[in-house]
């Protein structure tokens, strides 16, 4: 114990020497102890709970997921410890809904894969509070065995609510590597306003910048973010003491890395499909080198056999009911990513917005396109696809509004880019595309009018102001949640069709 000791106060007393005279001299420091420090980042984001492999359209074998990329993992690990290079693993965020496994498991499920995967640490996305703050805070975090990042996230004291970075410090080199966390604030109109009303989301480029104040010299600085690669590009820009922005959020499939500056910004799209690596030589404040690249995880990668039968207890341990077979599908009801967020109509949200309006008497239904995480394959489908389908909890909420506010309503969804989750889809309105404003022509088969009154059916997301939708919040009235929850709607349309058919789904409306 003596001889341990010893050594540890040696040790912190040369570093303390290093450090007190770097701003004099750099040569006081022993070359070993200022060596270049080599670093393998290995990341990934938004999983959405894609644990397992999956199998693709059109192509054979199964891809992605958390096993494969573990293997991708171990065997990077252990090839960069013979060589004297250190490694870390970091997740960018959104390791939340999108599945089966976080509908029932409300994200436990992740944290133990995560853990098991040594993760180094991970960014609060904006999907982290769908099943609300007490499940992030009282029930994920404390299982976690990685810090929880993100230093813009204020509680209603004005405190910070999570750790904002973590640092790292390797045997026999100065140069340490900090990593901090921002999360996206558009959070507050992305999760359901009852889960983050209370929370202050503070300016992504000041946050950072109060962090990088902070900073000691001769760090690697790390900013994980959820932000998206657009503002990641606004950040780096504003932020030039970061070295490496690792993000997530946009989903952006970015295969080597871009540089804004001195800045290395990288992303790895989603769904686990890709690991990405980025490779740095970091020496006296600066990247001597570096290279990257986004690593698929394609059928020919093995799955490492400790995560795949972790995953395997789970399924296992899901309840039956969710194999269960609700019925048949012989209708085309697409609804990739591309199809569902644009200003086109799509039927599978057509039908749902329909189950929507009718399920409380509404004159129209509303429903925002980002709700819709898949479409409904033809065949057999289960309680499992509808989950695929609608992950989110949401519940229909009737609400009366006038006519110019509705037109406004629409005007917002069709300002907004192709792609955003923002886009509504919408059942029971005849309307027209007019260069870049939307003609309101009938509600229910009657001629509009601005000034009339219209009962809307729509999330409690939506109609608690989210995705900004700001005037459904303030404006709408007499508001009422029927506590239906839509996924359930949906399950028991088709239990009772048994066979859904291209006439059980609403007419797309040619005047649109």
């Amino acid at each position: 114990m003596t001889y341990r000791f010893t050594r540890i106060l040696l040790t912190c007393l040369v570093v303390l020497i290093c450090y007190t005279s770097a701003k004099s001299s750099q040569s006081v420091c022993p070359d070993d102890l200022r060596k270049t420090l080599k670093l393998t980042i290995l990341y990934m984001n938004d999983p959405h709970a894609h644990y397992s492999p999956e199998s693709k359209k059109d192509e054979s074998g199964f891809t992605g997921g958390f096993a494969k990329a573990q293997s991708v993992i171990e065997q990077i690990r252990k090839a960069n410890a013979s060589e004297g290079r250190h490694t870390i693993f970091l997740l960018a965020g959104d390791l939340l809904t999108g599945t089966s496994y976080s509908t029932v498991f409300r994200g436990s499920m992740g944290v133990e894969l995560l853990n098991a995967m040594s993760l180094t640490a991970m960014v609060v996305g904006n999907h982290e509070f769908d099943y609300g703050i007490d499940n992030l805070t009282k029930n994920l975090r404390p299982r976690m065995n990685f810090p929880l990042l993100s230093a813009n996230i204020l509680d209603d004291h004005g405190h910070l609510l999570f750790q904002k970075s973590t640092m790292m410090s390797f045997e026999n080199n100065l140069n340490s590597v900090i990593i901090f966390g921002i999360t996206t604030p558009q959070t507050p109109v992305m999760s359901s306003p009852k889960n983050v009303s209370h929370l202050t989301f503070e300016d992504p480029v000041l946050s950072a910048n109060k962090e990088l104040s902070e900073i000691a010299p001769n760090c690697l600085v790390v900013a994980l973010t959820h932000l998206g690669l657009k503002m990641d590009k606004l950040l780096a820009a504003s932020s030039p003491g970061i070295n490496v922005i690792i993000g997530g959020h946009s989903h952006t499939r970015v295969e080597t890395p871009i540089k804004v500056g001195e800045t290395i910004i990288c992303q790895a799209a989603a769904y686990a499909e890709f690991l990405g690596r980025l490779d740095v030589d970091f020496r006296d404040g600066k990247i001597l080198s570096y290279t990257g690249k986004l690593i698929p995880l394609e059928t020919t990668v093995s799955e490492d056999e400790r995560i795949r039968s972790l995953i395997e207890k789970y399924k296992e341990s899901m309840s039956p009911e969710l194999e269960r077979t609700l019925g048949y599908n012989e209708a085309q009801l697409d609804a990739s990513r591309r199809d569902v967020r644009s200003d086109a109509p799509n039927k599978l949200a057509i039908l749902i917005a329909g189950l929507v309006a009718d399920s409380v008497g509404a004159d129209l239904g509303l429903v925002n396109s980002g709700s819709i995480r898949a479409g409904m394959e033809k065949g057999k489908v289960t309680l499992n696809d509808i989950y695929k389908i609608l992950p989110f909890d949401d519940t229909v909420v009737k609400l009366q509004i006038n006519g110019a506010d509705l037109e406004a309503v629409l005007q917002t969804s069709a300002q907004l880019p192709d792609g955003s989750g923002g886009k509504l889809q919408s059942y029971g309105i005849v309307t027209r595309r007019v260069g870049d404003s939307i003609e309101l022509l009938k509600v229910k088969g009657r001629p509009f009018e601005a000034s009339e009154n219209y009962s809307i059916a729509a999330g409690e997301f939506l109609a608690s102001g989210g995705d900004g939708y700001e005037i459904l919040r303030y404006k709408g009235k007499n508001k009422l949640d029927s506590g239906l929850v839509i996924r359930d709607l949906l399950v028991h349309f088709v239990e009772t069709k048994q066979t859904v058919t291209e006439k059980d789904v609403p007419e797309v409306s040619a005047n649109w």
